[in-house]
């Protein structure tokens, strides 16, 4: 069941965080004059690791900024099996993590991997919550975990850009050091292929280590601040905010082509097939956001789709359809060769998704009352998106969540399951077993999934 249940040539889910911090012009210009930079090679010592068969992983959610929603190849949220029901009422995963409040998840193999900001780190059955094992660091920002054939890797670093980060290797089986590298920045994004590891530093370093060894191989400056980072036939896919887009020779690290969009602000970047799906302008006071197809063959741009709002997820992406949730409660499907629209459903509440399976898509939705608006100090331009309540809201709570499950072929609500509105959630991820949450302050849960094995199917 684990092997046909993973996801499969879906691009990674990528959320991410609005802010402009670098003018176009000068984006571009950095991109000319470093073009080509490279550092030379750190040595260290041999992994001396197993490899083992690793089934393609799932990553959550970038857990540390609001509304930052991060994106690259590897969070794959589509499953080839039928959604058949969420089961919220008793939880049978539970792993307690006291006075949590980021954490970052990675599945494979039937493993949980999780760090925190509060220095939890460890790996856990992924159908039992049972430790396999675990390590506690109190006041260690660890960031994000990544797993590999031959070891788990551990970004260090708090805040919003890190300098002087770390890098930890882990055996995957005992959480053991194998290495650990000082870098420059923080690690923000992790790619891989069959022999090298990609990290992409935010805010200019992108480094390759080898997989079997765990020596660094090779370095180059980036021009730019990354905001997305993905894998495409050989070449690295990296993109900036600003709207500048690099292909970079995998092998070597030297940039091949470069592309700058028009748009203000590019972002959520998410692949499917030889296409680059990204949000342009998706700001929440913006008036003119769309979704943009580009080809990354032929390095042009074949469609844009309008946006009904600004959106919290990037969209994701399967036979040829283009799903997306946007925060003035719509949920849409279009055809990602032409652009049109092939079903809009109003859930009159923010949301995100969460998965897609062949038969449903499963979305995370949450409301604020007005009180509720007030205690979480949400800007007022974000106030009118909970200006409709919806029947699922609990009345005496000022924050209601809930999963929502909706028919894949025409956006129909199938189930709506309320959650518990005593205590904060946040999503994580969705496995082959359960829907991974965070129960603030607390631990992780996992709400228990049924699934069936199924063929996937087009929606035209």
């Amino acid at each position: 069941m684990k092997h046909k249940l993973f996801p499969y040539g879906n691009a990674r889910l990528l959320l991410i965080r609005l802010s402009w911090n670098l003018r176009i012009s000068l984006e571009l210009l950095s991109v000319i004059i470093l073009f080509i930079i490279t550092n030379g090679c750190r040595g260290a010592k041999s992994a001396g690791n197993v490899k083992v068969t690793l089934e393609r992983q799932i990553n959550s959610f970038s857990p540390l900024d609001s509304y930052s929603f991060e994106t690259n190849d590897e969070r794959n949220t589509f499953f080839p099996a039928e959604l058949i029901s969420v089961n919220t009422e008793n939880p049978t995963l539970k792993i307690p993590l006291p006075g949590s409040r980021n954490v970052y998840v990675a599945y494979a193999d039937e493993t949980i991997y999780l760090a925190s900001s509060e220095g939890y780190l460890g790996a856990f059955d992924g159908k039992t919550g049972k430790v396999i094992w675990k390590q506690i660091t109190k006041n260690l920002p660890y960031y994000k975990v990544y797993v590999t054939p031959y070891f788990l890797a551990v970004s260090e670093g708090g805040g919003e850009v890190t300098r002087n980060g770390k890098l930890w290797f882990l055996d995957l089986k005992s959480g053991k050091v194998i290495n650990r590298y000082d870098t420059t920045w923080r690690v923000e994004y992790f790619l891989q292929d069959d022999e090298y590891l990609y990290c992409v530093s935010r805010p200019l370093e992108l480094t390759t280590y080898s997989l079997s060894t765990g020596e660094r191989r090779n370095s180059t400056f980036l021009s730019f601040s990354p905001r997305g980072a993905m894998r495409s036939s050989g070449k690295l896919v990296l993109l900036s905010e600003g709207g500048v887009l690099l292909l970079v020779n995998a092998e070597n690290l030297i940039t091949e082509k470069v592309h700058l969009f028009n748009e203000t602000v590019v972002s959520a970047p998410v692949l499917w097939k030889e296409n680059l799906i990204l949000l342009v302008n998706n700001r929440i006071l913006a008036e003119d956001r769309n979704i943009v197809v580009f080809n990354l063959k032929d390095f042009t741009q074949s469609i844009k789709i309008p946006m009904s709002n600004f959106a919290e997820a990037a969209p994701v992406v399967e036979a040829d359809t283009i799903y997306i949730a946007t925060s003035d409660g719509r949920v849409a499907a279009y055809n990602i060769t032409n652009g049109r629209n092939v079903w809009t459903t109003d859930i009159l509440a923010p949301s995100v998704i969460l998965a897609l399976y062949t038969n449903r898509l499963l979305l995370w939705a949450q409301y604020l009352s007005e009180t509720g608006l007030e205690k979480f100090n949400v800007p007022v331009e974000q106030h009118r998106f909970y200006s409709r309540k919806p029947e699922w809201a609990d009345a005496k709570s000022d924050y209601s969540q809930a999963l929502i499950i909706l028919e894949r072929a025409n956006g129909k609500v199938s189930q709506v399951l309320s959650l518990p509105s005593s205590t904060l959630y946040f999503p994580l991820l969705p496995t082959p077993y359960h829907v991974l949450v965070h129960k603030f302050d607390e631990g992780i849960i996992g709400y228990d999934l049924e699934l069936k094995l199924a063929p996937p199917t087009s929606i035209k």
